[in-house]
């Protein structure tokens, strides 16, 4: 199982891929950037989001209530 993670980044490797010196939060395993700029997990096959500090986490967090507010509203009407 493990020999199969490393050859899967070795590969992507060789195809362009970047690894990134940061680790997958549910896996540990090294985080990826494709050629498009996208992040992810390979061994868990997911699109990571990076947050780079508390206070771009709350401004995110409070457009959510925004949207969640404004749907709910519209429900309403």
């Amino acid at each position: 199982m493990e020999n199969e993670k490393i050859k899967k980044m070795a590969e992507l490797l060789r195809s362009g891929n970047k690894m990134l010196n940061f680790s997958c939060p549910e896996c540990n395993s090294p985080i990826f950037q494709n050629k498009e700029g996208d992040l992810f997990c390979p061994t868990c096959n997911r699109k990571v989001v990076m947050i780079e500090d508390k206070n771009e986490l709350s401004q995110e967090n409070a457009v959510e209530r925004r949207i969640k507010n404004s749907e709910e509203n519209k429900k309403k009407d």
